[in-house]
C-alpha cells in the first residue's frame, strides 16, 4: 500500500522528501532548543500527513542515506533509489571525443555506440543508456556515416574538424609570434550549488541539498597566463538589473561588458579567444535566408545594389542572394578589432581548448565546498573573493595544460584520418569468412540503434 496524506492522496517521491526534511527540521529544533515536543506529531500538523506515514518516510530516508544518497520511492512506481539525471558537462564532452579518437588512433577499430558506452562506463566518463549516448554524440557533432559498401563508421562532422584544424594552426602561429592570449567566457552559479557527496551516518545526515536549482549568478571574466584581467570581472543576478546589465546573458550584455569592462583594460594586439555561443555570433548585415520575408530580401538586394526584377518570386530572389559573394561580419569581432585586438573563435564543442574553463571548474569547486547552505548573496561575496585572490600560477598551469591538448590534437589529426580510412577500407574489402563476424557486428549498428 502506498503512503498517503490525511486526504487520501498518494505521496510521490518529491513530496515524501519534503515531509522528511520537515521532520528533520523539527528534530533539530527540539535538540538545539531542548523543546518538549513530539516531532512526528508537529510534522503531521505542519504537512497534513499521518504520524504513521511519517514514521515510514523517516525510516525510508535513513535507509537510503545508509546506501549513499537520500532518495524516496514513488507510489505505483519502482521502489528504491530514484533514477539520477545524467549530466553532460564540458569535460564529459571532451572525454567522449578523446575516447572516439582513441578507438581510431590506438585501438584501430570502429567505435560503435555499444563499444563506446562500455569503454566510457569502465573509465567512469559517463554512466548512461545507449540512446542517451547516441543523442549526445549527435549533439557534439558526430555522424554514423556510410562507407563505400553501405556499412557505417562513426566520424566527426567535416566542418567541425576543419574548424578545429584552422583554429589550432592560427593559435600556434600567434604563439610563435609571441602574442598574449586572453581567454574569455561566462559561467553560472546556482543558489543550490554545492558538493554532490559527503561523509554521512545514520545519526549524522551531513549536507542536505536544496530541491530545485534556485536563482543563479552570471559571471563574466577573462584572463591568460598572467592571471585574470584586472577590473574586468562582472557578476550579476539573473533576472535582475545590475547597472547597465539586464536580466540574463545576451548579445547586448556581452558586447557591453566587452566594450566597458574588458577591452579598455587590455594592452594592444591581444588575441581574444571565445567560444561560439549564439550571442557571440550576431551578424552585421546578415544575408537573407529562407525565413526572411520577401520585402526584407528586396531591401537587402537594393542596399547592396544588386539587380533583380520586381516581379521575381521570393524563391527567385533567394537564388540571386545565394549567388552573391557576401563575407560574414560579426558584431563582437568588429568590436574587438576596433580596440586593436584579434578575435579567435573556438571550434564548436571544444571547451578543452579554453583555459578559462579549467579556471571556472576550480573556482566553482571551491564555491561548492565553502558555501554549503548559504544564500545566493553569500555565494556572490565568495565568488568575488576567490576571483580577486586567484593566483596567476594556477592560470599559467591551466594555459600549459591547454597547449598540451592543442599539440595532441594536431599530432593526432593525420593519425586519426589514416585510421578512419583504414577502417573504411577494411570494411569495404572484408568479404571473406574471417572478417564476417566483425562486419556483422558493425552492420548491426543501424540508424535506429545509433
Amino acid at each position: 500500500m502506498p503512503s498517503t496524506s490525511k486526504s487520501g492522496r498518494p505521496l510521490r517521491g518529491q513530496a515524501r522528501e519534503i515531509v522528511y526534511n520537515v521532520h528533520q527540521f523539527f528534530k533539530r529544533q527540539k535538540e538545539e532548543h531542548k523543546m518538549d515536543i513530539n516531532v512526528a506529531h508537529v510534522t503531521s500538523e505542519a504537512t497534513g500527513v499521518s504520524e504513521r506515514v511519517i514514521t515510514r518516510i523517516v525510516k525510508e530516508g535513513i535507509e537510503s542515506l545508509a546506501k549513499g544518497s537520500l532518495s524516496f520511492s514513488t507510489p505505483n512506481g519502482k521502489k528504491g533509489e530514484r533514477k539520477k539525471r545524467v549530466e553532460v558537462d564540458n569535460f564529459t564532452v571532451c572525454a567522449i571525443r578523446q575516447k572516439i579518437r582513441g578507438f581510431y588512433a590506438v585501438e584501430r577499430e570502429c567505435p560503435t555506440v555499444g563499444k563506446l558506452l562500455t569503454a566510457s562506463k569502465e573509465d567512469q566518463v559517463i554512466d548512461c543508456g545507449r540512446e542517451f549516448l547516441r543523442q549526445t554524440l549527435k549533439k557534439i557533432g558526430f555522424k554514423w556515416k556510410k562507407c563505400q559498401n553501405n556499412r557505417k563508421v562513426l566520424v566527426e562532422r567535416p566542418d567541425i574538424a576543419v574548424w578545429r584544424t584552422r583554429y589550432l594552426k592560427e593559435i600556434r602561429k600567434h604563439r610563435r609570434e609571441g602574442k598574449y592570449i586572453v581567454y574569455v567566457d561566462e559561467t553560472y552559479i546556482q543558489e543550490s550549488h554545492s558538493v554532490k557527496s559527503c561523509w554521512q551516518a545514520e545519526e549524522e545526515l551531513g549536507i542536505l541539498t536544496k530541491i530545485g536549482k534556485g536563482e543563479r549568478l552570471i559571471v563574466l571574466h577573462g584572463g591568460g597566463e598572467e592571471g585574470f584581467v584586472e577590473g574586468a570581472l562582472l557578476v550579476f543576478k539573473s533576472g535582475q538589473k545590475h547597472g547597465d546589465y539586464h536580466t540574463s546573458m545576451n548579445a547586448e550584455n556581452y558586447c557591453r561588458w566587452m566594450e566597458n569592462e574588458l577591452l579598455p583594460k587590455l594592452e594592444s594586439h591581444r588575441i581574444i579567444v571565445m567560444d561560439n555561443a549564439k550571442y557571440h555570433n550576431v551578424e552585421i548585415d546578415k544575408r537573407p535566408t529562407t525565413a526572411t520575408p520577401r520585402h526584407k530580401i528586396v531591401e537587402w538586394l537594393r542596399k547592396h545594389e544588386i539587380d533583380f526584377i520586381e516581379s521575381d518570386t521570393r524563391s527567385q530572389l533567394l537564388q540571386i542572394v545565394k549567388g552573391v559573394h557576401h563575407k560574414r561580419r560579426y558584431v563582437v569581432d568588429e568590436l574587438i578589432m576596433k580596440y586593436g585586438h584579434i578575435p579567435l573563435q573556438l571550434p564548436p564543442y571544444h571547451p578543452d581548448l579554453n583555459s578559462i574553463e579549467l579556471v571556472w571548474g576550480d573556482i566553482k569547486g571551491q564555491v561548492a565546498s565553502q558555501s554549503i547552505g548559504t544564500s545566493l548573496g553569500e555565494k556572490k561575496s565568495l565568488v568575488l573573493k576567490l576571483m580577486n585572490e586567484y593566483p596567476s600560477e594556477k592560470w599559467r598551469k591551466c594555459c600549459e595544460h591547454v597547449r598540451k591538448i592543442e599539440d595532441k590534437y594536431l599530432d593526432q589529426e593525420c593519425t586519426v584520418d589514416a585510421a578512419v580510412d583504414s577502417v573504411i577500407i577494411s570494411l569495404s574489402n572484408g568479404s571473406d569468412d574471417s572478417s564476417r563476424s566483425s562486419a556483422a557486428d558493425l552492420s548491426s549498428e543501424t540508424d535506429s540503434d545509433w
